[in-house]
Protein backbone atom coordinates (compact mmCIF):
# COMPACT_ATOMS: atom_id res chain seq x y z
CA UNK A 1 0.00 0.00 0.00
CA UNK A 2 1.32 3.21 -1.13
CA UNK A 3 1.47 6.28 0.96
CA UNK A 4 -0.89 7.83 -1.21
CA UNK A 5 -3.53 5.28 -0.43
CA UNK A 6 -3.05 5.78 3.47
CA UNK A 7 -3.37 9.37 3.07
CA UNK A 8 -6.45 9.02 1.46
CA UNK A 9 -7.21 5.92 4.02
CA UNK A 10 -6.48 8.23 7.02
CA UNK A 11 -8.20 11.19 5.43
CA UNK A 12 -11.17 9.52 5.39
CA UNK A 13 -11.38 7.78 8.99
CA UNK A 14 -11.12 11.67 10.05
CA UNK A 15 -13.91 12.76 8.18
CA UNK A 16 -16.19 9.60 9.69
CA UNK A 17 -15.04 10.77 12.83
CA UNK A 18 -16.31 13.93 12.46
CA UNK A 19 -19.83 13.23 10.79
CA UNK A 20 -20.68 11.21 13.30
CA UNK A 21 -20.16 13.39 15.91
CA UNK A 22 -21.73 15.97 14.60
CA UNK A 23 -25.05 13.90 13.44
CA UNK A 24 -24.87 12.86 16.85
CA UNK A 25 -25.30 16.56 17.68
CA UNK A 26 -27.33 18.28 15.45
CA UNK A 27 -27.35 21.54 17.16
CA UNK A 28 -23.65 22.18 16.59
CA UNK A 29 -23.95 22.76 12.92
CA UNK A 30 -26.86 23.34 10.36
CA UNK A 31 -28.39 20.50 8.03
CA UNK A 32 -26.78 21.62 5.13
CA UNK A 33 -23.48 20.72 6.79
CA UNK A 34 -23.80 17.60 7.96
CA UNK A 35 -25.47 16.54 4.12
CA UNK A 36 -22.41 17.91 2.24
CA UNK A 37 -19.47 15.76 5.14
CA UNK A 38 -21.85 12.83 4.34
CA UNK A 39 -21.32 13.02 0.66
CA UNK A 40 -17.57 13.22 1.39
CA UNK A 41 -17.20 10.62 3.57
CA UNK A 42 -19.34 8.28 0.89
CA UNK A 43 -17.32 9.19 -1.93
CA UNK A 44 -14.06 8.75 0.16
CA UNK A 45 -14.84 5.88 1.49
CA UNK A 46 -15.52 5.03 -2.61
CA UNK A 47 -12.12 6.06 -3.53
CA UNK A 48 -10.77 3.42 -0.28
CA UNK A 49 -12.86 0.17 -1.15
CA UNK A 50 -12.59 0.76 -5.09
CA UNK A 51 -8.44 0.76 -4.85
CA UNK A 52 -8.71 -2.02 -2.27
CA UNK A 53 -11.21 -4.17 -4.82
CA UNK A 54 -9.38 -3.34 -7.68
CA UNK A 55 -6.01 -4.07 -5.97
CA UNK A 56 -7.95 -7.76 -4.94
CA UNK A 57 -9.12 -8.33 -8.71
CA UNK A 58 -6.22 -6.91 -10.64
CA UNK A 59 -2.83 -7.32 -8.92
CA UNK A 60 -3.85 -10.58 -6.75
CA UNK A 61 -6.44 -12.48 -8.55
CA UNK A 62 -5.62 -11.69 -12.17
CA UNK A 63 -2.14 -12.07 -11.81
CA UNK A 64 -1.75 -15.12 -10.13
CA UNK A 65 -4.56 -17.32 -12.43
CA UNK A 66 -3.27 -16.06 -15.28
CA UNK A 67 0.43 -15.94 -14.40
CA UNK A 68 1.11 -12.41 -16.24
CA UNK A 69 1.63 -9.35 -14.95
CA UNK A 70 -1.79 -6.43 -15.42
CA UNK A 71 -1.79 -4.10 -17.50
CA UNK A 72 -2.55 -0.21 -16.63
CA UNK A 73 -5.03 -0.08 -19.23
CA UNK A 74 -6.89 -3.09 -17.36
CA UNK A 75 -6.59 -1.52 -13.68
CA UNK A 76 -8.49 1.78 -14.98
CA UNK A 77 -11.34 -0.06 -16.52
CA UNK A 78 -12.12 -2.12 -12.99
CA UNK A 79 -11.33 0.74 -11.25
CA UNK A 80 -14.51 2.81 -13.14
CA UNK A 81 -16.60 -0.34 -12.92
CA UNK A 82 -16.22 -0.44 -9.12
CA UNK A 83 -16.82 3.49 -9.40
CA UNK A 84 -19.57 3.00 -11.22
CA UNK A 85 -20.88 0.51 -8.98
CA UNK A 86 -20.15 2.74 -5.76
CA UNK A 87 -22.17 5.71 -7.03
CA UNK A 88 -25.34 3.84 -7.53
CA UNK A 89 -25.02 3.17 -3.65
CA UNK A 90 -24.35 6.32 -2.71
CA UNK A 91 -27.21 7.52 -5.14
CA UNK A 92 -29.19 5.42 -3.13
CA UNK A 93 -28.24 6.02 0.45
CA UNK A 94 -28.42 9.85 -0.31
CA UNK A 95 -32.43 9.27 -1.37
CA UNK A 96 -31.79 10.01 -5.00
CA UNK A 97 -34.30 8.66 -7.71
CA UNK A 98 -32.08 5.62 -9.09
CA UNK A 99 -35.01 5.05 -12.13
CA UNK A 100 -34.84 8.43 -13.19
CA UNK A 101 -30.76 8.94 -13.18
CA UNK A 102 -30.40 5.43 -15.00
CA UNK A 103 -33.42 6.47 -17.68
CA UNK A 104 -30.97 9.81 -18.24
CA UNK A 105 -27.98 8.16 -18.75
CA UNK A 106 -29.20 5.63 -20.91
CA UNK A 107 -30.41 8.36 -23.40
CA UNK A 108 -26.83 9.75 -23.00
CA UNK A 109 -24.59 6.98 -23.21
CA UNK A 110 -26.22 6.01 -26.13
CA UNK A 111 -25.90 9.38 -28.11
CA UNK A 112 -22.36 9.26 -26.67
CA UNK A 113 -21.73 5.64 -27.60
CA UNK A 114 -23.18 6.23 -31.62
CA UNK A 115 -21.02 9.44 -32.12
CA UNK A 116 -18.00 7.63 -30.89
CA UNK A 117 -18.76 4.56 -32.05
CA UNK A 118 -15.30 3.54 -33.86
CA UNK A 119 -13.69 4.92 -30.99
CA UNK A 120 -15.25 2.98 -28.17
CA UNK A 121 -14.60 -0.19 -30.31
CA UNK A 122 -10.87 0.60 -30.27
CA UNK A 123 -10.74 1.18 -26.53
CA UNK A 124 -12.98 -2.13 -25.75
CA UNK A 125 -10.72 -4.24 -27.92
CA UNK A 126 -8.11 -2.53 -26.10
CA UNK A 127 -9.66 -3.95 -22.83
CA UNK A 128 -9.65 -7.07 -24.10
CA UNK A 129 -5.83 -7.92 -25.58
CA UNK A 130 -4.88 -6.60 -22.08
CA UNK A 131 -6.61 -8.81 -20.10
CA UNK A 132 -5.98 -11.86 -22.69
CA UNK A 133 -2.48 -10.77 -24.08
CA UNK A 134 -1.76 -12.58 -26.75
CA UNK A 135 1.48 -10.37 -27.20
CA UNK A 136 3.55 -7.90 -25.00
CA UNK A 137 6.02 -4.95 -25.50
CA UNK A 138 9.16 -5.87 -27.08
CA UNK A 139 7.44 -8.75 -29.03
CA UNK A 140 7.55 -9.42 -32.73
CA UNK A 141 4.67 -9.36 -34.70
CA UNK A 142 3.42 -9.26 -38.42
CA UNK A 143 -0.58 -8.22 -39.33
CA UNK A 144 -1.22 -7.88 -43.28
CA UNK A 145 1.68 -6.44 -44.43
CA UNK A 146 2.91 -4.88 -41.39
CA UNK A 147 5.99 -6.57 -39.72
CA UNK A 148 7.98 -4.79 -36.44
CA UNK A 149 8.72 -4.83 -32.75
CA UNK A 150 5.83 -3.33 -30.24
CA UNK A 151 6.86 -0.48 -28.78
CA UNK A 152 3.74 0.95 -27.10
CA UNK A 153 0.27 -0.16 -26.23
CA UNK A 154 -2.65 2.67 -25.65
CA UNK A 155 -6.60 2.21 -25.26
CA UNK A 156 -6.65 3.10 -28.98
CA UNK A 157 -3.47 1.73 -30.55
CA UNK A 158 -0.75 -0.50 -31.12
CA UNK A 159 2.93 1.22 -32.06
CA UNK A 160 4.70 -1.08 -34.29
CA UNK A 161 8.41 -0.23 -34.83
CA UNK A 162 9.41 -1.79 -38.01
CA UNK A 163 12.94 -2.72 -39.52
CA UNK A 164 13.32 0.54 -41.36
CA UNK A 165 12.53 2.58 -38.26
CA UNK A 166 9.08 3.47 -39.12
CA UNK A 167 6.47 3.89 -36.65
CA UNK A 168 3.52 2.54 -37.74
CA UNK A 169 0.16 3.17 -35.52
CA UNK A 170 -2.43 0.33 -35.97
CA UNK A 171 -6.16 0.59 -34.03
CA UNK A 172 -6.80 -2.02 -31.68
CA UNK A 173 -9.87 -3.05 -33.36
CA UNK A 174 -7.92 -4.28 -36.10
CA UNK A 175 -5.80 -5.74 -34.06
CA UNK A 176 -8.36 -8.20 -32.25
CA UNK A 177 -10.36 -8.77 -35.65
CA UNK A 178 -7.58 -9.42 -38.15
CA UNK A 179 -5.08 -12.51 -38.38
CA UNK A 180 -2.58 -12.00 -36.04
CA UNK A 181 1.22 -13.78 -36.23
CA UNK A 182 3.59 -12.57 -32.70
CA UNK A 183 6.86 -13.99 -32.68
CA UNK A 184 7.83 -13.49 -28.94
CA UNK A 185 11.66 -12.08 -28.57
CA UNK A 186 11.59 -11.30 -24.59
CA UNK A 187 11.28 -14.80 -22.73
CA UNK A 188 14.14 -17.75 -23.63
CA UNK A 189 12.13 -20.43 -22.34
CA UNK A 190 9.90 -19.90 -25.12
CA UNK A 191 10.14 -22.34 -28.29
CA UNK A 192 12.63 -20.52 -30.92
CA UNK A 193 10.91 -19.58 -34.04
CA UNK A 194 12.43 -20.30 -37.63
CA UNK A 195 13.27 -17.70 -40.53
CA UNK A 196 13.13 -18.52 -44.35
CA UNK A 197 14.66 -17.01 -46.92
CA UNK A 198 13.72 -17.58 -50.79
CA UNK A 199 15.60 -17.93 -54.13
CA UNK A 200 14.74 -18.69 -57.47
CA UNK A 201 17.13 -21.08 -59.25
CA UNK A 202 16.35 -22.16 -62.93
CA UNK A 203 14.27 -25.78 -63.21
CA UNK A 204 17.14 -26.98 -65.65
CA UNK A 205 19.90 -26.86 -62.68
CA UNK A 206 20.20 -30.31 -60.09
CA UNK A 207 18.35 -29.76 -57.01
CA UNK A 208 20.67 -31.49 -54.94
CA UNK A 209 23.40 -29.43 -56.69
CA UNK A 210 22.01 -26.52 -55.63
CA UNK A 211 21.01 -27.69 -51.76
CA UNK A 212 24.66 -28.45 -51.43
CA UNK A 213 25.79 -25.13 -52.39
CA UNK A 214 23.50 -23.47 -50.52
CA UNK A 215 24.33 -25.40 -47.75
CA UNK A 216 28.32 -24.73 -48.46
CA UNK A 217 27.60 -20.75 -48.62
CA UNK A 218 25.91 -20.96 -45.19
CA UNK A 219 28.01 -23.12 -42.95
CA UNK A 220 31.79 -22.55 -44.35
CA UNK A 221 31.53 -19.25 -42.82
CA UNK A 222 28.39 -19.24 -40.51
CA UNK A 223 26.90 -15.78 -39.66
CA UNK A 224 27.06 -14.62 -36.05
CA UNK A 225 23.12 -14.52 -35.81
CA UNK A 226 22.59 -17.98 -36.94
CA UNK A 227 21.55 -20.44 -33.92
CA UNK A 228 23.69 -23.65 -34.85
CA UNK A 229 22.76 -25.49 -32.48
CA UNK A 230 19.29 -25.63 -34.55
CA UNK A 231 19.11 -27.33 -37.87
CA UNK A 232 19.79 -25.40 -40.98
CA UNK A 233 17.48 -26.67 -44.00
CA UNK A 234 17.32 -25.94 -47.74
CA UNK A 235 14.18 -27.65 -49.54
CA UNK A 236 12.99 -27.07 -53.18
CA UNK A 237 9.34 -25.42 -52.90
CA UNK A 238 7.46 -24.49 -55.30
CA UNK A 239 7.73 -24.11 -59.11
CA UNK A 240 7.76 -20.27 -60.77
CA UNK A 241 7.41 -18.52 -63.84
CA UNK A 242 9.90 -16.01 -63.92
CA UNK A 243 10.60 -13.65 -67.11
CA UNK A 244 13.20 -15.94 -68.67
CA UNK A 245 11.78 -19.15 -67.99
CA UNK A 246 10.43 -21.75 -65.25
CA UNK A 247 12.25 -21.80 -62.12
CA UNK A 248 12.43 -23.55 -58.68
CA UNK A 249 12.11 -21.69 -55.27
CA UNK A 250 13.89 -22.62 -52.71
CA UNK A 251 13.79 -21.69 -49.31
CA UNK A 252 16.50 -21.62 -46.54
CA UNK A 253 15.22 -22.17 -43.16
CA UNK A 254 17.21 -21.20 -39.95
CA UNK A 255 17.23 -20.38 -36.57
CA UNK A 256 18.44 -16.49 -35.70
CA UNK A 257 19.62 -15.66 -32.17
CA UNK A 258 18.34 -12.33 -32.60
CA UNK A 259 15.28 -12.56 -34.49
CA UNK A 260 15.33 -8.87 -34.60
CA UNK A 261 18.24 -8.41 -36.28
CA UNK A 262 17.01 -11.09 -39.16
CA UNK A 263 14.82 -9.22 -41.31
CA UNK A 264 17.03 -6.68 -41.95
CA UNK A 265 20.11 -7.96 -41.66
CA UNK A 266 20.85 -11.68 -41.40
CA UNK A 267 18.74 -12.28 -44.27
CA UNK A 268 20.28 -9.97 -46.70
CA UNK A 269 23.54 -11.58 -45.62
CA UNK A 270 22.74 -14.83 -46.26
CA UNK A 271 21.19 -13.94 -49.90
CA UNK A 272 24.27 -12.69 -50.78
CA UNK A 273 26.21 -15.88 -49.59
CA UNK A 274 24.22 -18.20 -51.11
CA UNK A 275 24.27 -15.75 -54.50
CA UNK A 276 28.00 -16.24 -54.60
CA UNK A 277 27.92 -19.56 -53.68
CA UNK A 278 25.43 -20.44 -56.74
CA UNK A 279 27.18 -18.18 -58.64
CA UNK A 280 30.64 -20.56 -58.28
CA UNK A 281 28.84 -23.79 -59.21
CA UNK A 282 27.65 -22.18 -62.44
CA UNK A 283 23.97 -22.23 -61.46
CA UNK A 284 22.58 -18.98 -62.48
CA UNK A 285 20.90 -17.33 -59.06
CA UNK A 286 18.26 -15.10 -59.44
CA UNK A 287 16.45 -13.26 -57.19
CA UNK A 288 13.06 -12.33 -59.06
CA UNK A 289 9.71 -12.31 -57.54
CA UNK A 290 6.90 -13.57 -59.92
CA UNK A 291 3.92 -11.03 -60.74
CA UNK A 292 0.32 -11.69 -60.12
CA UNK A 293 0.01 -12.20 -64.14
CA UNK A 294 3.17 -14.46 -63.95
CA UNK A 295 1.93 -17.14 -61.65
CA UNK A 296 -1.87 -17.23 -63.73
CA UNK A 297 0.11 -17.65 -66.82
CA UNK A 298 2.02 -20.41 -65.43
CA UNK A 299 -0.97 -21.76 -63.99
CA UNK A 300 -2.85 -21.83 -67.36
CA UNK A 301 0.05 -23.42 -69.00
CA UNK A 302 0.19 -26.46 -66.15
CA UNK A 303 -4.18 -26.69 -66.93
CA UNK A 304 -3.28 -26.62 -70.41
CA UNK A 305 -0.85 -29.73 -70.20
CA UNK A 306 -3.10 -31.30 -68.25
CA UNK A 307 -5.58 -32.35 -71.20
CA UNK A 308 -2.66 -34.61 -72.91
Amino acid sequence: MTAKHLSILGLTGLLLLAYTFVSSNPDLVSDSIVKYLQITVLICGSVVIVNFLSFLVVDVWFARSQGKQPSALLKLVISLLLYAVCSVLILGILGENIAAFFTTSALITAVIGFALQSTLGNFFSGVALRIDQPFQIGDRVIIRDVEGVIESITWRSIAIRRCTGEMTYIPNGLMSDDLLTVIPTKTSTLQPVMRSVEFLVPAASPPQQVIDAAYGAVLNQPHPNINLDKPIQVRMWEYDLADPGLFITYKLLYFPKNYNLAPLHTDRELLRRVWYGLRREELSPRYIIPSHKQHLKLLSSIEFFRHF
